[in-house]
C-alpha cells in the first residue's frame, strides 16, 4: 500500500473509532452493485467519498458523495461528476467486449477485448 494510502487509511480508521465511541457507526454497505474496476478516496476529514470506475458495459465515471448523508437522504446519493454515457457499447451499436488472452511466440501473455458488431435479432 502506498504511503499516502496508508495515511488516508489511518485517518479513516481514527475517524471510525471516534464515531464508534459516540455511537455513530453504521453497518458497512456496498457502494455499487457493478462489476468491473472501481476505486475510491476519502477526503481528509472523512466527510466526502470520491468513487471512480468502469466496466465492460459502462465507460469510466467519477462520483462524489457525503459520507454522513448531510442529514438528507437525497444528499447521501452519489453525484456524478464525469461520465460519458454516450460511449457505452450499446450506444455505439456493439455488444460488450469479450475478454481474450493470447500467447505470443515467446510465451508472453497478451490481453485484449474483442468488440463484435451487434447481432441482428
Amino acid at each position: 500500500m502506498c504511503d499516502p494510502c496508508k495515511e488516508a487509511y489511518r485517518e479513516y480508521a481514527a475517524l471510525q473509532r471516534r464515531k464508534a465511541k459516540e455511537g455513530r457507526v453504521r453497518k458497512p454497505e456496498p457502494l455499487s452493485e457493478e462489476g468491473g474496476v472501481q476505486g475510491g478516496a476519502l477526503s481528509r476529514d472523512g466527510a466526502w467519498l470520491a468513487t471512480m470506475g468502469s466496466s465492460l458495459e459502462r465507460p469510466p465515471w467519477i462520483a462524489v458523495q457525503r459520507t454522513d448523508g448531510g442529514g438528507d437522504p437525497a444528499a447521501a446519493a452519489p453525484r456524478i461528476l464525469f461520465e460519458q454515457a454516450e460511449l457505452t457499447p450499446a450506444a455505439l451499436g456493439l455488444e460488450p467486449p469479450r475478454l481474450r488472452t493470447f500467447r505470443a511466440e515467446d510465451g508472453t501473455a497478451l490481453y485484449g477485448a474483442l468488440y463484435e458488431p451487434r447481432r441482428e435479432r
